[in-house]
């Protein structure tokens, strides 16, 4: 299962996007790349607005969104 948890306070201050979906096996799951793709996607149309807008860390089978502006 893929799991997004979000701290809110105040605002957004981080996203965590982790787990796998389980539809096939892992590498080559269409729900996880697509996940994966719209997170990827987001950060990097957030960078390109504005590159001190987030800071980000893919780690093993999560990616974390930390430091959102608000």
């Amino acid at each position: 299962m893929i799991k997004v948890i979000v701290k809110n306070k105040d605002g957004i201050e981080n996203v965590l996007v982790k787990g796998h979906a389980n539809y096939e096996d892992y590498g080559k799951d269409i729900v996880c790349a697509a996940a994966s793709s719209i997170v990827t996607t987001t950060v990097n149309a957030c960078i390109s607005i504005d590159d001190k807008s987030l800071t980000y860390e893919y780690m093993d089978n999560s990616f974390k969104i930390d430091n959102i502006s608000k």
